[in-house]
């Protein structure tokens, strides 16, 4: 699946309703009007799934990352 967004310096826009959004995905589930629009295009189980773990690794790298400056220091 493919969803094309764009993002300002205020966010994220929702390509359903054009309306700027900090948490799109929850938008795009929970609102009435795009929730109908992305029920078929974006499996929401995966993506939920796939963004958790993409989270996981950057929370991981940027731990590493701390660490090593401070080891730097010392």
């Amino acid at each position: 699946y493919a969803v094309e967004v764009i993002v300002t310096g205020a966010g994220p826009q929702c390509p359903g309703c054009g309306e700027t959004k900090v948490q799109l995905v929850r938008h795009m589930k929970t609102d009435q009007k795009c929730s109908e629009v992305f029920k078929e295009k974006v499996d929401f189980v995966s993506f939920d799934a796939q963004l958790k773990s993409f989270r996981a690794r950057h929370a991981a790298k940027k731990t590493k990352k701390m660490h090593w400056s401070f080891t730097k220091l010392i």
